[in-house]
This record gives C-alpha cells, sequence and structure tokens, in this order.
C-alpha cells in the first residue's frame, strides 16, 4: 500500500519541483523541493524514481528514506531553500524563486499523515511507503 507519494513535475538546472499526495485518498498535502537529476550523485542530486519505506529519523521532525540505491541518510526535512539540501526533500506551503516557504507548516502535515498510517513491520519498526514518480 503506497501511503504517500511524491509527485515530481518541474525541473530546473538547479532544482527539482514536486507535490506530495495522499496515496490514499489522493489529495494533495504539501509541496517539495530537491536537488537536480545529476544521476544520483551523493549530496549533489535529487534520489531515483521509486518506492521506499519512510521511517522517523533519530532528530525529531524528520523522516528517512530507506534502501535508496547507492545512498545512505536521505531525509525529508524543515528546509526553505535549495542551498539546504544535500541531496534531501524540503517541504513546503508554497514556491518562492529561491525554494519554498513555510517548510514547519509543511512537515507538519507529513507527520500527521505518518501518524495516521504507519505500519508495523516484522520487527515492530514503524513506517510508511513512500512512491516518488513524475519526471
Amino acid at each position: 500500500m503506497i501511503h504517500l507519494r511524491l509527485i515530481r513535475f518541474s525541473k530546473t538546472p538547479y532544482s527539482t519541483w514536486g507535490v506530495f499526495v495522499n496515496g490514499l485518498t489522493n489529495k494533495p498535502i504539501c509541496l517539495s523541493l530537491e536537488k537536480p537529476w545529476k544521476n544520483n550523485k551523493p549530496f549533489e542530486s535529487c534520489i531515483p524514481l521509486g518506492i521506499y519505506k519512510l521511517v522517523k529519523y533519530r532528530k525529531p521532525r524528520q523522516f528517512q528514506l530507506l534502501n535508496v540505491p547507492n545512498r545512505t541518510y536521505i531525509l525529508i526535512h524543515i528546509a526553505n531553500w535549495i542551498k539546504q539540501l544535500k541531496g534531501c526533500i524540503a517541504p513546503g506551503s508554497e514556491f518562492s524563486p529561491k525554494g519554498v516557504l513555510n517548510s514547519s507548516k509543511a512537515m507538519s502535515k507529513i507527520e500527521a499523515l505518518f501518524e495516521d498510517y504507519c505500519d508495523i513491520d516484522e520487527k515492530s519498526f514503524q513506517y510508511i511507503n513512500l512512491k516518488i514518480e513524475g519526471i
């Protein structure tokens, strides 16, 4: 079951833009900001399209994507500008010329979805499934 979808819809030489969508209701949750695609190069590229487990990270208000090919510690975290990202994903409430606005407010919506839909795997590990799709 896909709980959360990230649909990428625009890319520039400097960024990738998308929208987080509730995977069960298909309603938009918030926007997303990522680095541009650079062949999955660590710290410089957004991650490949695919389905990932999303778990709470050890720091508050952060989520980690598991099993990203050739990458480690890919997070969804609060950030407003592309320069604050090293291959991670920032949620936002609206776009600005250099990033997203109200990242903290947008993160609250992802946190609420996680609490509503989290599953428990065979090791009693809480997660939701995230599908990244689009361009």
